[in-house]
C-alpha cells in the first residue's frame, strides 16, 4: 500500500547533466504537495487494508474469516506494489533502485533474518512425540530449505534483486510474503503428521477413534496435500526469487546459469505439488505417508545440484 504512493517513498527525478548523464534530484513539487500524498496514503490504507480485513471479519462465522474480503485486500496490496514500481520506472525512465530511497542491506538482512527464524521453527516440529521417520524428514527439509535460500548462490559475481530497478525489488518482496506463509505450513504440516502417529499409538485404534479421525479429517486441505502445496511454493517462490537477480558478470565460473538453477528449483516445486494426485494418503512408509519423505528428498536433491553448480560451501565449510 505505501509503495503505491510512489511520491512518498521516491521523490526523486532524473536531471540531464551538462556532460550528458543524469542524476537523482529531490522533486521540489514532490516537497509541496506533501499533504496530498499523504492523504492519499491514508485513503489507500483504508481502502485496500482496514475496509475489506474488517469486512472479512463482520462477514466471517465466528471460527472463519470471510475469505473473499481478505484476498481482495492481498490481490489489491500486491497490485498496488506492482503498479507503484512499474509507474516510477516508466515515468522517469532512469534505473532507480530502491537503494536511492531505502536502506536496501537493513532490508535484506531482516527478511533473510525473518526467512532463517521461520527455517528454524521447522525442527520445533521434528521435536514432537510421534513418527521417527517424519522428525527425520521435517529436519532434513529445514535443512534443505537452509541450503537453498543461503547457500545455493556463487560466493562472489551475484547480485541480489535489492540492488536492481525497483520492479525487481517490488516483485522479491511479494514472493518473499509467500514465502513466509508456505513455511508455517510446511510446520504445520509435519507437526499434524508426526502427532497423529503418538495419537494412535496413546487412544489405539477402537472404533471410536477412527470416527473422531475421520470427522476430523472431513473438512479443509488433508495433511498431505498442505505439506506439498506448502513445499511446493516454497520451492517455487525461492526459485523465482532467484531468478530475479543478476549474475552475468560469474556466467564463466559457474557449472550451472542461473536461469538453469532456477529452472531445477522451480521443477521440483511443481512435482512436489503433483505428489498428492500420485501418492494417495494411504501410501504409507514407516507409519508415515510418503509424500512426506519425497518432499524433503526432491528439495536436498536440487539444493545439492545448486550447490554443486555454484560451489558455494567451499568457503562455508
Amino acid at each position: 500500500t505505501l509503495i503505491f504512493t510512489r511520491q512518498v517513498y521516491y521523490p526523486y527525478k532524473a536531471i540531464q547533466m551538462e556532460d550528458g548523464t543524469r542524476k537523482l534530484a529531490v522533486d521540489e513539487e514532490w516537497v509541496i504537495s506533501s499533504q496530498k500524498y499523504s492523504r492519499l496514503l491514508i485513503v489507500n490504507l483504508f481502502l485496500f487494508e482496514i475496509l475489506p480485513l474488517s469486512t472479512a471479519i463482520y462477514l466471517g462465522d465466528g471460527k472463519n474469516v470471510y475469505a473473499p474480503a481478505v484476498l481482495f485486500s492481498v490481490v489489491s496490496i500486491s497490485l498496488s506494489f506492482t503498479v507503484g514500481a512499474v509507474d516510477f520506472g516508466f515515468m522517469n525512465n532512469v534505473s532507480i533502485t530502491m537503494e536511492d530511497a531505502f536502506d536496501t542491506q537493513h532490508l535484506q538482512e531482516r527478511y533473510e533474518l525473518i526467512t532463517l527464524i521461520f527455517t528454524g521453527e521447522l525442527c520445533f516440529a521434528a521435536g514432537k512425540r510421534g513418527n521417527a521417520l517424519a522428525s527425520t524428514s521435517v529436519l532434513v527439509f529445514a535443512f534443505a530449505a537452509y541450503l537453498l535460500t543461503f547457500k545455493s548462490a556463487p560466493q562472489k559475481g551475484h547480485q541480489k534483486f535489492w540492488k536492481r530497478t525497483i520492479l525487481h525489488s517490488v516483485v522479491g518482496l511479494l514472493l518473499y510474503a509467500g514465502v513466509f506463509c508456505a513455511i508455517p505450513a510446511i510446520g504445520s504440516a509435519y507437526a499434524t503428521i508426526i502427532n497423529s502417529d503418538a495419537e494412535e499409538i496413546e487412544e489405539g485404534e477402537g472404533v471410536g477413534n477412527e470416527e473422531e479421525k475421520g470427522e476430523g479429517d472431513s473438512g479443509g486441505i488433508p495433511t498431505t496435500g498442505l505439506l506439498c502445496y506448502s513445499a511446493g511454493a516454497f520451492m517455487t517462490f525461492t526459485a523465482c526469487m532467484n531468478l530475479i537477480n543478476d549474475e552475468s558478470d560469474k556466467i564463466g565460473e559457474v557449472k550451472l546459469f542461473l536461469w538453469k538453477r532456477g529452472v531445477i528449483r522451480f521443477c521440483a516445486g511443481v512435482i512436489i505439488f503433483m505428489l498428492p494426485y500420485l501418492f494417495p494418503d494411504d501410501v504409507i512408509l514407516e507409519g508415515a505417508p510418503i509424500v512426506a519423505i519425497i518432499v524433503p528428498f526432491l528439495a536436498v536433491f536440487s539444493a545439492s545440484i545448486e550447490i554443486w553448480a555454484t560451489g558455494s560451501l567451499k568457503v562455508a565449510l
